[in-house]
């Protein structure tokens, strides 16, 4: 085992590290699909319902790491309100810096 002389505590907190990294990975993947959803006829829309699932769930796992008033959340928040193509961009960048703190 890797891990095996690693205090129990500490062994915690990688595999949470593990489990964060992991979901921002798939949040990441998420905006991918999104930001190649682009409506046929304004290709500057995205797919709404997956656009809102996108949405919902990076806010949910940012406040759920840092917080409502951190930086990353308020951002994120701020930024993807509409289901343009740059909205998503833009949270997909969000979900990069925190991804590089982890």
């Amino acid at each position: 085992m890797l891990y095996k002389n690693v205090g129990s505590n500490v062994l915690q907190k990688l595999m949470r590290l593990e489990d964060l990294e992991k979901r921002v990975n798939q949040l990441i993947e998420l905006a991918d699909k999104v930001l190649k959803s682009r409506h046929n006829k304004y290709p500057e829309l995205l797919n709404s319902e997956m656009f809102f699932e996108y949405r919902t769930s990076s806010l949910s796992f940012t406040k759920s790491v840092v917080g409502e008033n951190h930086p990353y959340y308020q951002e994120f928040d701020y930024l993807v309100k509409d289901i343009e193509h740059s909205d998503a961009e833009e949270g997909r960048g969000v979900l990069k810096s925190i991804k590089k703190e982890i």
